[in-house]
């Protein structure tokens, strides 16, 4: 009697949840033509009064993302920094390059103008660094964004003839930082509703309750959560015109293909269960490539912690985490470089593991090869490091999510620029997936092979390539482009996935992200220790509001202040 009553009342809360999800959407969707033909001067004030908002909500934030990933212990405090980052951090970045495009709207009609290079015949438009605090965070540092080939260095002008419209955004479950809502509504003059994964809502359902409110309230976004029922409610409703999501290749596939027991039957026929517009931000094999070069010892210790800090970051659940990193075999130094990882790895005590399923998934890459070391040894938690995997192995073909780090050596003889071409190949063909990469040079070995390296460049197929940089962090510059190479993939072999987020320059075609830093680099990451911690603090509340005087202290913090 009793289990009946509950699973009545149960069933009644679904129901009525689900009736609220429809509402949300109906009203939602009501809007989109208002919010479509706002003046810039209107939306300005929107992201002003969420800038505000985010700075009222970050402490509180922060500590809530500590908690959901279990890091509030004392022994965890080191990690406190990382868990910013996941969230206000990113964020901010995103919403300053909007403030700044939505200025120059309000003022001129036209987003703020970013200078055009060729190379090839295809164009290249820098998009950072803007201001003087860009350079003061990011000395040296450079993003282009590339234009599909073809096509013009335009700007704004698919914004100003979209058409009005409802977008359902499926959110993130690695990371807490809503730049998918930014990229629909602010980029692509879309009104939205949002949907949190399970496992972030509960850092980020309150906390974006407060941070959007102005728009919710207006009318122009809707936030929810729940099961499956309430995404397949939302998916599905005819008031959705179009889905973002960011997640894996499996979700996308159950989605749009169906079951998996018909997924390839219904590729092969053309038979999609879903046919409205779905771009997703999904995961890939990211390789790190270290072009063969003269290191000097203090140098090289610096390339194997920025590295293996990369690999630590948000306990390995990150779409372009370091999973591959491809070595020249006749580089003189390649056995101290791999030394250098293994011994890494064995003293670092590792981020724990938070995300759902990394013990089995880091099972089943370890069994894949027969020599996989598990480092820290007598460690709770551990990185599983491949030292010599091949071209057909299971690492190369599929996405770990976790701290699982593989060495592929290649046979160019010590020769850059045939280590470069055939690097190319293995990002291209071989490894899953277009999402980033990240190319490691030194200063006199790109001096002397400058062409060779502006090629790969140029031949390299990813969403962001990182040069003297994690291609991961390509996520933070909100005038580049997050997501697959551009024309990668199609919904049978989704892979990375299609479209963007970010891109709040509003480039009409873009195409991939290269974002350049330098050999030898403060920003570059390190394990995770207390200074670190202070370092991320500071440069998440600095880039909520990015002034001289919280870049300083940034600054400060780079040196131990």
């Amino acid at each position: 009697f009793f289990r009946n009553i509950v699973f009545t009342f149960t069933m009644a809360a679904r129901v009525s949840a689900l009736a609220d999800v429809r509402l949300a959407v109906e009203r939602t969707a009501s809007r989109a033509k208002e919010w479509s033909s706002l003046p810039a001067s209107k939306k300005l004030q929107y992201l002003r009064t969420i800038q505000t908002a985010t700075e009222q909500c970050f402490q509180e934030w922060g500590q809530r993302s500590v908690q959901l990933r279990k890091w509030d212990g004392p022994d965890n405090a080191p990690l406190i920094g990382n868990a910013f980052l996941m969230g206000s951090g990113t964020f901010g970045m995103h919403l300053d390059i909007a403030i700044q495009t939505y200025s120059a709207l309000a003022s001129s009609g036209k987003p703020p103008k970013c200078s055009v290079r060729e190379f090839g015949g295809q164009s290249i438009l820098k998009v950072f660094p803007n201001t003087v605090v860009d350079q003061m965070l990011w000395p040296m540092y450079k993003a282009e964004m590339w234009v599909q080939p073809g096509k013009p260095p335009s700007q704004g002008e698919l914004f100003r003839s979209s058409t009005p419209g409802l977008a359902a955004i499926l959110g993130a479950g690695n990371y807490e930082a809503p730049v998918d809502i930014l990229t629909k509504m602010f980029a692509e003059n879309k009104v939205a509703v949002y949907k949190s994964h399970p496992t972030m809502g509960p850092a980020a359902d309150s906390i974006f309750g407060r941070m959007f409110k102005c728009l919710t309230d207006d009318g122009y976004l809707a936030l929810v959560s729940g099961d499956v029922d309430v995404g397949e409610t939302l998916l599905n409703h005819d008031a959705v015109e179009e889905v973002l999501m960011t997640g894996g290749c499996k979700v996308y596939d159950s989605i749009v293909w169906g079951p998996p027991s018909e997924q390839a039957a219904n590729k092969r026929a053309g038979t999609r269960k879903f046919t409205k517009k779905f771009e997703a931000e999904l995961g890939a094999v990211s390789p790190w490539v270290v072009v063969p070069g003269r290191w000097p010892g203090p140098l090289l210790r610096h390339q194997v912690e920025f590295l293996c800090g990369i690999k630590s970051l948000n306990g390995g659940a990150s779409c372009a985490s370091p999973q591959v990193v491809v070595v020249d075999r006749k580089w003189p130094q390649c056995g101290e470089f791999l030394n250098g990882i293994r011994q890494a790895l064995q003293r670092t005590r590792p981020t724990p593991y938070w995300y759902p399923g990394t013990p089995e998934r880091q099972k089943q890459f370890a069994d894949s090869i027969s020599n996989a070391e598990w480092l820290p040894a007598n460690s709770q938690y551990q990185t599983v490091f491949m030292p010599e995997v091949t071209l057909d192995s299971f690492v190369l073909k599929n996405e770990a999510f976790a701290p699982v780090l593989a060495v592929l050596a290649l046979d160019c003889g010590n020769d850059p620029e045939r280590f470069l071409a055939e690097a190319t190949k293995v990002i291209n063909d071989v490894a899953m997936g277009s999402l980033s990469c990240t190319l490691i040079i030194d200063p006199l070995t790109e001096w002397r092979h400058k062409a060779a390296l502006n090629q790969a460049i140029a031949n390299i197929k990813r969403g962001t390539i990182g040069v003297n940089e994690w291609g991961g962090t390509g996520i933070f510059f909100g005038g580049l482009g997050w997501g697959a190479c551009h024309g990668r993939h199609t919904p049978e072999d989704i892979q990375s996935g299609q479209g963007f987020l970010g891109n709040h320059f509003l480039i009409d075609y873009p195409e991939k992200s290269v974002l350049y830093g330098t050999f030898f680099s403060l920003n570059h990451a390190k394990a995770p220790d207390n200074s670190t911690r202070k370092l991320f603090e500071r440069m998440c509340w600095c880039a909520l509001r990015p002034t001289v005087g919280r870049a300083l202290t940034v600054a400060a913090a780079t040196c131990g202040i």
